[in-house]
């Protein structure tokens, strides 16, 4: 199967899943993901705005944006870069129609920190192999991010975690994949 068979396929299977079971498994991921941060003390997390049929992790950020900083994706060119953001009126419609950091935002310095990101997906496998939109944001950024101290945790529904997907030299795996199940 190649990528865009496999896209399609995801695509597909994610828009099976009614609006109701989506922010219902939402909750429940956002609980899971909520989950790790406290156990591992994370006080740095990379999330995103979810593109319309993704996970929907808002209600992280609701719930931990006094007590952790919280850094989102804004598209410039072929390349992305994660901003700080305190409070939602921060984001504005960008690339993709997604919100992304206002200008103004303070681009992400990283300190000897843990961080977490959250990276989302239209499906991984078990190895932690991701597929996307065919842009390669998050692996170009992840490559050049190597040395940074940052676990990756895919964000995608239990019906979108398969045993093996496509793969290209340059995709990056994550370190753990975040489901309902």
């Amino acid at each position: 199967m190649t990528k865009t068979e496999a896209r399609n396929n995801f695509k597909n299977i994610r828009k099976n899943i009614s609006d109701w079971d989506k922010q219902r498994i939402s909750r429940v991921i956002c609980e899971k993901i909520i989950e790790v941060i406290e156990n591992e003390g994370y006080e740095h997390v990379l999330t995103y705005s979810p593109l319309a049929g993704e996970v929907d992790v808002s209600k992280v950020f609701d719930e931990l944006s006094d007590r952790v900083n919280f850094y989102f994706p804004r598209v410039n060119g072929e390349e992305m870069e994660f901003y700080k953001v305190d409070i939602e009126e921060e984001l504005e419609k960008g690339s993709f129609n997604v919100m992304e950091p206002k200008i103004e935002c303070p681009q992400i310095v990283y300190k000897n920190k843990k961080y977490l990101m959250l990276v989302p997906g239209l499906a991984f496998d078990e190895e932690g192999y991701r597929l996307g939109y065919g842009k390669g944001y998050y692996d170009k950024y992840l490559c050049k991010n190597l040395d940074k101290n940052i676990t990756t945790a895919g964000i995608c529904y239990m019906e979108c975690l398969t045993r093996c997907l496509p793969r290209d030299s340059h995709d990056m795996d994550v370190d753990m994949v975040i489901i309902e199940g």
